[in-house]
C-alpha cells in the first residue's frame, strides 16, 4: 500500500537545525531551502512510498519533536483486460473418399546384425590391424598411476604456493582476520537519536563538532549495510548533512546513485563535487601509497576500505615489515579507513597485510 507523509508542526523549536538537516536529506536539497520550507508548514516529505518506510521516517521525525500525518495515496487505476474476441465457428471438414494419399515408406538406412556379429565387429575395430592403440592405452594407464602416486607429495607442500602463470610464489604469512568489533551503540537507531538530542543541547563548539562527526559516521555506516539503493542514498545524504567532509559518505552516495535507475547524471554531478572537495586528500593518499614502492594497477576503495598492492624494493623480511609499519601509520593519518589491505611484491614473493581501524 502506498502512503504519503506530511510534516504539520514542530513542538520542539530547539531541534529546528537538526530537523532542517533531516528535511534537506529527505528532499535532496540544501540546508537553507530546508529551513525556509519548515517555516511554512505543512510540508510534504514523502509521496507514493511504501507504508512501512513512511512509518519508519515518521518515527524519526517524532523523536525530533515534530507532528506528522500519514495519509494514503490514491492508487493508480488498474488496467482492464482487453476484450475477448470470439472467433467464428468453422464448419467441420468433410472427408472425400475419392482422394487417395500415397503412403511413403521411410527407411532408416541401418542394417540389423546379430549380437555376436556386433561384438566381433567391435573387437575387430579396436584390436584389428592397428596395434598402436594398445600401446596408447597402456601409456595412458601408466601416466594416471604416476600422477596418482605424486598427489600425496603435492598435498604436503602447503607452506608455499606456486603460480606458474605469473611466476610468483606466495608465502604463507598469517594475515589478521576481519574480526571487526560489533557496531558501536551510537550507530543504532536509539543511539543516533540520543546523539541528536545531545547535539541539540550542546553549547561547546568542539563538542558539537564531535557529535556531528559521530552522527555522520553512524549514518554512513547504516548506508553501507543497507540493501536498497534508495535507503542507502537517504542515509548517505544524512551523513553528508552532518559532516560535509565525510569522504566515505560521498563515495557510498556515488555507488548508490549508480545502482539506482535514471540516476547516472546525479552520480556524475556528485562525483565532480567529490573530486573537487577532496582533491588534496586524495593526492596525499596517492603519495603515501607510492612512498614504499610503485603501486601496481589501481587502488580499490569501497565501503570505507582500501586495498592496493605495490612493488617493494626490500631485500629481507624485516625490511618489508618496516615498510608495512610506515604505510599503516601514514595511511591512517591521512584518512580513517575501516580496513586497509596491502600486498607487497618482493621479487617472486608476495606478502599481504591487513589492518583494522583502531
Amino acid at each position: 500500500m502506498r502512503s504519503m507523509l506530511k510534516l504539520t508542526a514542530i513542538r520542539n523549536n530547539n531541534n529546528k537545525k537538526i530537523i532542517a538537516r533531516r528535511v534537506a536529506a529527505d528532499l535532496a536539497t540544501d540546508i537553507h531551502r530546508a529551513e525556509a520550507l519548515i517555516a511554512r508548514l505543512p510540508l510534504d516529505i514523502m509521496r507514493n512510498t511504501p507504508e512501512d518506510k513512511v512509518k519508519q521516517v515518521a518515527s524519526d521525525y517524532e523523536r525530533l519533536g515534530c507532528v506528522v500525518a500519514i495519509m494514503k495515496d490514491a492508487e493508480p487505476p488498474k488496467d482492464e483486460p482487453p476484450p475477448v474476441v470470439q472467433q467464428p465457428e468453422l464448419p467441420p471438414a468433410q472427408h472425400d473418399s475419392s482422394l487417395q494419399v500415397t503412403k511413403k515408406v521411410l527407411s532408416t538406412g541401418f542394417r540389423l546384425h546379430s549380437e555376436s556379429e556386433v561384438k566381433k565387429s567391435r573387437i575387430a575395430l579396436f584390436f584389428g590391424r592397428d596395434i598402436v592403440r594398445i600401446f596408447m592405452v597402456l601409456i595412458a594407464l601408466i601416466t594416471v598411476l604416476f600422477l596418482a602416486s605424486r598427489c600425496p607429495a603435492l598435498k604436503k607442500r602447503t607452506s608455499v604456493k606456486a603460480d606458474d602463470s605469473v611466476g610468483v610464489v606466495q608465502e604463507s604469512i598469517p594475515v589478521p582476520a576481519d574480526t571487526s568489533s560489533p557496531p558501536s551503540p551510537a550507530y543504532t537507531d536509539s543511539g543516533l537519536a540520543a546523539v541528536e538530542e545531545r547535539l541539540s543541547d550542546a553549547a561547546d563548539p568542539e563538542q558539537k563538532q564531535a557529535l556531528k562527526d559521530t552522527l555522520a559516521n553512524g549514518y554512513s555506516n547504516k548506508g553501507d549495510f543497507a540493501r536498497e539503493p534508495l535507503t542507502k542514498i537517504r542515509f548517505y545524504r544524512m551523513a553528508i548533512a552532518f559532516n560535509v567532509n565525510n569522504e566515505a559518505a560521498w563515495e557510498g552516495l556515488i555507488d548508490a546513485l549508480l545502482a539506482e535507475k535514471d540516476s547516472s547524471e546525479a552520480a556524475a554531478r556528485v562525483l565532480a563535487e567529490k573530486q573537487k572537495r577532496f582533491f588534496e586528500v586524495d593526492a596525499k593518499l596517492e603519495q603515501v601509497m607510492n612512498s614504499q614502492g610503485v603501486v601496481i594497477d589501481s587502488a580499490i576503495i569501497k565501503k570505507n576500505t582500501l586495498t592496493f598492492s605495490y612493488r617493494s624494493t626490500a631485500m629481507t623480511r624485516e625490511e618489508v615489515e618496516d615498510e608495512f609499519s610506515v604505510l599503516k601509520k601514514s595511511i591512517f593519518d591521512v584518512r580513517k579507513f575501516r580496513k586497509v589491505t596491502v600486498t607487497a611484491y618482493q621479487g617472486r614473493k608476495m606478502v599481504t597485510r591487513s589492518w583494522l581501524k583502531e
